[in-house]
């Protein structure tokens, strides 16, 4: 009885260190892309545990960067890149993708696979204008440790891609020229957008939606009684973000939200909810990757809300029966190259009556996917009907 006596308190002994640490647990990754980082440094290094990570680590000469979320999950793995101070001042996503990409840029070098790497996300690495590989740029690290604590960091956009540069003393710069492609930026695949998006949508209650100055919009009269903002148009002339507008008693302008007007109407609803439409509920049916399906019910609120920051509205329509609406919304994000397709089935009962109306959203679409529908579909008049 003595002996096993014995064997049970060993157990339990054994049992408590490795509850209380002593054997340290895997840690858990937010993302895919996080948890193929974490397993290659792991593979590379050793470093398995979450308190390995969070000690003080440096590769090439850098320091390695680990931030955990609320739910106590790896939310982000990088490099230290930005001096102190200057990483508050850029987009998140943006800092965070160069600091993960600079550590994934370093394990990759460790394998010898940095040029293939660089080739499959479209990047290109300078060394004081010298593109890697060149004479005066054979060594990574030598590029990184320009990114120093007194680098000046200068950030620039345009149609297709970010330039990232650090310049140093005005000796030295180091540049990244990465793709303006947003599942490259967020670090997420397709799956993982789309569900964390539908996370958003369903937890946001549109409380903190903010609208556009009327008094900051330019009109025109369109005929007696109707309004209409400058038009910007997107792609094609029939998809815009036309804001349209009556005059009240005392000649203020007023958003326009009148069964007189039901197309244009349900165009303003994405720019301006009055107190008359801000309990309208959509029934959203969403198209995810992988054909996955998902439908929910949420306020309209919530959606403009969801999207009223890095994001163009502009809403377009389709030809339809006499008291239905059909209309595609486009939400796209200039900083990514993506957009978000809302598309709309109504009838002006739906709108003005029992406040709800039936939607289908299909997310992130690249922009060019959509430009490409539109040069080939643009002159049969079937904008309106996308399939990627």
């Amino acid at each position: 009885m003595k002996r096993f006596g014995g064997i049970f308190v060993l157990l339990v002994f054994i049992g408590a260190i490795s509850f209380f640490g002593m054997v340290a647990p895997s840690p858990i990754y937010a993302t895919r892309k996080l948890e193929s980082l974490g397993r290659l440094i792991e593979q590379l290094y050793g470093w398995s545990g979450a308190a390995e990570l969070r000690n003080s680590r440096q590769l090439y000469g850098k320091s390695l960067l680990v931030n955990f979320n609320s739910e106590g999950q790896i939310a982000h793995l990088g490099l230290k890149m930005f001096p102190d101070g200057v990483k508050q001042q850029i987009d998140p996503e943006i800092s965070e993708f160069l600091e993960r990409l600079s550590l994934e840029l370093c394990l990759e070098d460790q394998q010898g696979k940095l040029g293939s790497k660089l080739k499959e996300y479209k990047i290109a690495l300078y060394l004081n204008q010298v593109p890697l590989g060149g004479l005066l740029f054979q060594k990574l690290e030598d590029a990184l440790l320009v990114a120093d604590n007194s680098a000046v960091f200068r950030l620039t956009k345009d149609s297709l891609n970010y330039s990232a540069v650090w310049e140093n003393g005005g000796h030295q710069s180091f540049e990244i020229l990465f793709p303006a492609q947003y599942d490259l930026i967020s670090g997420r695949d397709k799956k993982e957008l789309d569900d964390q998006l539908e996370m958003k949508l369903k937890s946001y209650d549109g409380s903190g939606v903010q609208f556009e100055d009327i008094q900051r919009i330019s009109v025109t009269e369109k005929e007696t009684g109707l309004w209409l903002s400058s038009p910007q148009s997107f792609m094609i002339p029939a998809v815009g973000n036309s804001r349209y507008f009556r005059k009240s008693a005392n000649e203020q302008l007023v958003w326009l939200y009148d069964s007189r007007f039901p197309q244009e109407s349900l165009a303003n609803l994405f720019y301006y909810l009055p107190d008359s439409s801000k309990q309208l509920q959509v029934k959203m049916t969403h198209r995810k990757y992988g054909k996955e399906i998902s439908t929910y019910t949420l306020p309209l609120a919530s959606i403009l809300a969801t999207w009223q920051k890095n994001f163009q509205t502009f809403v377009g329509f389709e030809k339809s029966p006499e008291g239905e609406l059909n209309a595609v919304v486009f939400f796209y994000n200039s900083m990514g190259n993506y957009l978000h397709l809302l598309s709309i089935k109504a009838s002006e009962t739906d709108l003005f009556e029992q406040h709800e109306i039936e939607a289908e959203l299909r997310s992130f679409i690249p922009e060019h996917n959509i430009k490409n529908l539109f040069g080939e579909r643009q002159g049969a008049g079937a904008y309106v009907t996308v399939n990627y």
